[in-house]
């Protein structure tokens, strides 16, 4: 318990230093619970360079790469 929480931790804490200009890759991997993307996926986005707020649907970018993982019953 506790990944996303800490997953935004490390992301702010590494774009807080104001000293240098950073940018973040970041490769989600968490099909069921995407930060970023829609469930389902796995994407890589690139960059990301403003700290990251509030529930994840509140960020949601377009990824550099994605690819549907999921599975579709009808």
């Amino acid at each position: 318990s506790g990944k996303s929480t800490f997953l935004r931790y490390l992301i702010n804490r590494i774009l807080s230093d104001r000293e240098e200009k950073r940018r973040i890759a970041f490769l989600d991997c968490d099909i069921g619970q995407s930060e970023f993307t829609p469930s389902g996926t796995i994407s890589l986005l690139n960059p990301i360079d403003q700290p990251l707020f509030g529930p994840s649907a509140t960020h949601l970018k377009r990824p550099t790469k994605s690819f549907f993982f999921g599975h579709i019953q009808v």
